[in-house]
């Protein structure tokens, strides 16, 4: 598939989900469930994707919440290129790198003595 017609197709895509998202419910604060329903995403895409959405943590074993108004923000950013929850989790990952000052996890060498 031609790139300019794959990033057409993820644009409309975007802006489709924007326009669903909008209609959709009217919670104005969400757990992590009701955002990923929200979103329309599995929620294993939405775990990976958490760290870079909009949310506020509450108390300390609290969880997070994400406002409604915040992550229709998140979505319009991202409205006129192309999405992939795989971007997103690389950019949440270089996000934690920036914040923390350290690399993902390293590979466990086996010993040889």
């Amino acid at each position: 598939m031609d790139e300019q017609v794959r990033q057409e197709r993820d644009a409309a895509v975007a802006r489709e989900l924007l326009r669903l998202v909008r209609e959709s419910g009217d919670r104005e604060v969400m757990n992590a469930k009701e955002a990923a329903d929200f979103l329309r995403l599995a929620p294993s895409s939405f775990g990976s994707l958490a760290p870079s959405l909009p949310r506020v943590k509450l108390r300390e074993r609290g969880g997070y919440r994400y406002p409604r108004s915040d992550l229709l923000a998140w979505l319009e950013e991202r409205r006129d290129g192309p999405w992939t929850v795989e971007r997103e989790i690389q950019r949440a990952y270089e996000d934690s790198k920036a914040v923390t000052g350290k690399r993902g996890p390293r590979k466990k060498v086996k010993r040889l003595i």
